[in-house]
């Protein structure tokens, strides 16, 4: 029990260290050496932090960075970083642009997290600000792959300066899936079959007393099977893998674990009954 109880342990503390895991981190360098340039918009470095100063009452959106090939291998991730922000006319906001390949002769597709909502990490920049976090969060389940490109704008409706210190490139645990949800019903569907069969045909066996190591082999390979299914969710659950992926192993777990040890002892008893009746009618011979 001691034993169970430190592995859980130890896998919770893999989760949680998984939770949020930064793993890249972009400086403004470029964004103000190669970054296209806006009518009424000028950008400087003081320190290692970028300021926006939009002199113009027209809307302007500025391209701040684009990341090609972001290191991403998860569903959920997110860039962040501090913000502040001085006399911005209007609501600005940061937003995201999520790029992935489309399909065959079909043009790439744009997703977008923006921060415009009132208060915290997402809100809008409007009025004055010291600084505080921002965060632009993406979750690309469902989407072809990982994301191919990202790109990063300051959109601003007005006059105003805004600051920018360095952002970061943050993974959350939800790992893209080994395999797709169509996959773990085909493997279900026929795993599930193949191990209904076989187990019909060692009950039907066992019942007439025929083939013994085989039926008795049967449900050994079911419980060793069980466990490696129980062993693979663990490792599943700390990859942070999705619900379609490590279902298959709580499912295969729970049953063949239980169900192998079950009908072995089961049809134990069955053959060493069958045995002692032949022995009986021997004996009264």
């Amino acid at each position: 029990m001691k034993i169970i109880t430190l592995i859980g342990v130890c896998l919770g503390c893999c989760v949680s260290a998984q939770a949020q895991k930064t793993v890249a981190e972009y400086d403004w360098k470029n964004a103000v050496e190669t970054a296209p340039k806006v009518p009424g918009v000028t950008r400087a470095l003081e320190g290692k932090a970028l300021r926006i100063t939009s002199d113009s009452p027209a809307p302007a959106t500025v391209r701040l960075l684009t990341i090609t090939h972001p290191p991403i291998t998860t569903v959920m991730y997110r860039i962040t970083g501090r913000v502040k922000y001085a006399n911005v006319q209007g609501d600005g906001y940061l937003e995201l642009w999520n790029c992935f390949a489309g399909l065959p002769q079909a043009s790439e597709q744009r997703y977008f997290s923006r921060t415009i909502v009132e208060s915290g990490e997402m809100g809008k920049l409007t009025g004055s600000s010291d600084w505080r976090v921002y965060s632009l969060p993406f979750n690309s389940r469902g989407a072809p792959g990982a994301p191919t490109k990202l790109e990063i704008n300051l959109v601003l409706p007005g006059k105003g300066v805004v600051y920018l210190e360095p952002i970061k490139l943050q993974e959350f645990s939800g790992a893209r899936g080994w395999w797709s949800g169509q996959t773990t019903n085909l493997v279900g569907g026929i795993g599930g079959g193949v191990v209904g069969c076989l187990g019909g045909l060692a009950a039907w066996l066992a019942a007439k007393g025929k083939a013994r190591g085989f039926v008795l082999g049967i449900y050994r390979f079911f419980f060793g099977l069980g466990v490696v299914c129980s062993i693979m969710l663990a490792v599943a659950l700390v990859a942070g893998q999705p619900l379609e992926v490590w279902l298959i192993f709580l499912l295969g777990g729970a049953i063949l674990a239980t169900v192998g040890p079950t009908n072995l002892r089961r049809a134990r008893k069955q053959y060493e009954e069958l045995e002692m009746r032949r022995m009986t009618s021997v004996d009264a011979l």
